[in-house]
Formats: structure tokens, C-alpha cells, sequence
């Protein structure tokens, strides 16, 4: 498996290889009413480059940055 972090887009791409016909893209989404960022996670068709599948997967209070995308993504959990 690759994995290709941009930095500068703040996005993390899994891609399974010439074997895989689909890649993964996260990313944050950041919602200025809420003041929180919602990780998202797409399921893109390499051969189309077409997404299949949108999730969301995490969230954290805040604006969109790396580090924190890359720490709470697949953590749905919240605590008040």
C-alpha cells in the first residue's frame, strides 16, 4: 500500500497498487457555523478518476489541519 500525504492540499491518499482499481482520498471539511472539521474519506476510480463513495470519517473542533486530520481520522467519538 502507498501512502501519499500532501501537506500543502492537506490530503492523505491510500493506494493499493496497480492490483487495486480504486484509491482513497481524506480530507477535512471545515464548517465555519460549527467551527469544526469533518473528516472526509473518498473512494475515487483510478481508471476514471471518478468518485464512488463519500464518508465521513471523524471530526474535530477547528480549522482544517494536517496533523489533526491525520490523528482523528477514523475516530467518531465525541466527548462533552
Amino acid at each position: 500500500m502507498f501512502i501519499i500525504k500532501d501537506k500543502r492540499k492537506k490530503t492523505i491518499t491510500y493506494d493499493g497498487g496497480e492490483a487495486n482499481p480504486y484509491k482513497k482520498v481524506v480530507y477535512g471539511c471545515y464548517s465555519s457555523e460549527a467551527d469544526a472539521t469533518f473528516i472526509m474519506s473518498d473512494i475515487i476510480e483510478k481508471k476514471t478518476n471518478r468518485c464512488i463513495s463519500t464518508e465521513v470519517t471523524g471530526f474535530y473542533y477547528g480549522t482544517p489541519e494536517f496533523e489533526y486530520i491525520e490523528k482523528y481520522n477514523g475516530k467518531l467519538e465525541a466527548e462533552f
